[in-house]
């Protein structure tokens, strides 16, 4: 058994010895007062360590949590002051009252702000989101990406299905899409479409350009071409250089007439004339 010694009335750093206890395993037990007040027993071999009932620890832990952020700024967040700690999981977390730029007040964890995991209030990120996606060069360019590259796309077949793609470039990056659409002829406001200027190359800066839509309906590749005097013409200019109405047009190919007859009718040189 550990040979005995009086520590009555020694201290060892915040602890003073009150009273022994008892004798154990690992020495005499000794009853001591904390300076913080606390009472509580220690064996003789814990004194080099201990400093404190753990008073020391709780109060290191209370003033980290307790930093003060009031005033500073995280991102669109201004911490006007602390709200209160909550435990989660085997730790503390101090949460913090803030306001984002745009005036809503909201309770924030501590370390989601100072970590850069929380910057903005849920209102301010969804409409970032939302006027991104809204955006008419996004959906311009998200319907470029689905008829190249969704097969369940109703125009694949004329698109991703014979080999037209998107530039790279403009796969990753829409905001490089959208520098070369605002430096190319893109308007805001304007109804514009983006045309291939080779029907049998993909979409990418060498090959595109924005036009109207009634622009871009004479560069299809499945418009239906026929020749007059010679000429080669789109159909429906044709039929509205004749004055024939499609329906008409469609009626007289199902009768069996000739195409240019189904375009100015029996009397064409008339017509022309």
């Amino acid at each position: 058994m550990p040979k005995f010694k009086d520590l009555t009335g020694k201290k060892f750093h915040m602890l003073t010895v009150v009273r022994f206890i008892r004798m154990s395993n690992q020495g005499s037990v000794w009853e001591c007062l904390c300076d913080c007040g606390n009472i509580i027993q220690r064996s003789v071999g814990s004194f080099k360590h201990n400093k404190s009932c753990g008073c020391l620890r709780k109060e290191g832990i209370r003033k980290k949590l307790m930093k003060d952020m009031t005033g500073k700024k995280f991102g669109k967040w201004i911490v006007l002051h602390r709200d209160y700690q909550a435990k989660i999981g085997t730790g503390v977390h101090t949460r913090w009252i803030c306001q984002c730029e745009c005036g809503q007040i909201k309770s924030v964890d501590g370390k989601t702000i100072r970590r850069g995991k929380s910057t903005q209030c849920t209102k301010c990120k969804n409409r970032k989101d939302f006027k991104i996606t809204e955006e008419p060069l996004y959906k311009l360019l998200s319907g470029m990406k689905d008829r190249c590259y969704n097969e369940s796309n109703g125009r694949f077949a004329r698109y991703g299905g014979r080999g037209i793609c998107v530039c790279e470039e403009w796969l990753q990056s829409y905001q490089k899409f959208k520098e070369w659409a605002m430096e190319n002829g893109y308007i805001q406001g304007h109804r514009l479409t983006i045309e291939r200027i080779d029907n049998d190359d993909g979409y990418n800066p060498n090959n595109c350009r924005f036009a109207t839509y009634a622009e871009q309906s004479r560069n299809k590749s499945n418009n239906h071409y026929v020749f007059i005097d010679g000429k080669k013409m789109i159909l429906m200019d044709a039929l509205r250089l004749a004055g024939t109405p499609p329906s008409t047009y469609k009626t007289r190919i199902k009768l069996g007439w000739d195409e240019n007859d189904a375009i100015w009718g029996r009397n064409k040189e008339a017509k022309k004339e």
